[in-house]
């Protein structure tokens, strides 16, 4: 039987409705888990780690250190991790973990429930188990499970607040599936012996900055706060950005001459950035901005983060951002 690692952090599974009717953390059901879901212990020998108990809300990249340091201090230790978190951030989570982690040769699910462990609901105990089984197989990943799909964590995105399929990967297809069986597909990457590596170091000082019709070089100015160091632009379509007589153009300029790396990401869910497509991403190109291709946003957002804690020389960021490191994009 498999040994893994249940690394608790929060989530709505351990949370409980108070007497307002909103959900809050609580420790006691963090800590009664494998009382409420007994069949997890015929899956795994199972050791428990309570890191913190948070909304994913509160979820920061102080937080995605801990647990990859934690997963580090025992990566020997055991053959797979599930860790239990919040999915507002999970894909960011998922997605920091899998570049923070290098040479991972082990799986790592994350997953939660919608609703918590004392109510009602069809994924109220099937993401726990599932996560586990997975957590189980000849996976080298960081993974959501969730709604009986799994996930490449760095492809992943929070589609709905509703729905029990909460989660999509637009421009990847699942690593694996539950229907009468487990099935896990072949592109999924397989376990290894190699020694892990963390990179755990990420520069905060970014900013996001999403376009919209009449959007002003002044508009774009004012979202640069001092100290920046990188700025993701969420273009239209292939990653287009407008140019005309009221176009942006000249923010861009003064972006990049303030030595700040610029990274242009497309607000569509499918497809990516193709500077090639448009006279906008084409002026982007030529200014230095990265492209994104078919990252997620939340992909785009952490990669530059992470790229910016590792290196300050500009071809070495680009060559870093724009390369495929952990399947997080299609060259």
């Amino acid at each position: 039987m498999k040994k893994i690692c249940l690394i608790h952090t929060g989530g709505v599974v351990a949370m409980e409705v108070n007497a307002e009717g909103v959900l809050v953390a609580t420790a006691d059901r963090q800590r009664k888990l494998l009382d409420f879901i007994p069949a997890m212990a015929r899956i795994a020998n199972i050791e428990s780690k309570y890191l913190f108990q948070l909304d994913s809300s509160d979820i920061n990249p102080g937080h995605w250190q801990t647990i990859a340091r934690t997963i580090a201090d025992c990566y020997e230790q055991f053959d797979g991790f599930v860790i239990l978190l919040g999915s507002d951030t999970m894909a960011h989570t998922a997605t920091a973990l899998s570049f923070m982690i290098e040479n991972l040769g082990k799986p790592i699910v994350l997953t939660d429930t919608h609703v918590p462990l004392t109510q009602i609901a069809s994924d109220n105990h099937s993401n726990l188990l599932n996560a586990m089984r997975f957590a189980c197989e000849d996976i080298a990943e960081v993974s959501i499970m969730f709604s009986n799909v799994l996930l490449r964590g760095n492809r992943t995105k929070k589609t709905h607040d509703f729905a029990i399929h909460s989660f999509t990967s637009p421009n990847l297809k699942p690593l694996g599936e539950v229907g009468i069986d487990l099935r896990i597909h072949s592109h999924s990457f397989k376990t290894h012996n190699k020694p892990i590596v963390l990179k755990t170091n990420i520069v905060k000082d970014i900013a996001v900055i999403k376009l919209f019709p009449g959007i002003t070089n002044e508009h774009v100015l004012s979202m640069v706060p001092p100290r920046t160091k990188g700025i993701v632009i969420e273009g239209y379509g292939a990653g287009n950005i407008p140019l005309g007589n009221n176009g942006i153009q000249d923010a861009i300029e003064n972006i990049v001459s303030q030595d700040v790396v610029v990274a242009i990401d497309t607000q569509c869910i499918y497809g990516g950035v193709e500077y090639s497509r448009y006279v906008g991403g084409a002026f982007a190109k030529k200014h230095g901005a990265l492209s994104s291709h078919d990252m997620t946003s939340e992909s785009a957002i952490i990669k530059l983060m992470w790229v910016l804690g590792q290196t300050e020389k500009r071809d070495k960021i680009k060559e870093l951002y724009e390369k495929n490191i952990i399947g997080e994009l299609t060259e």
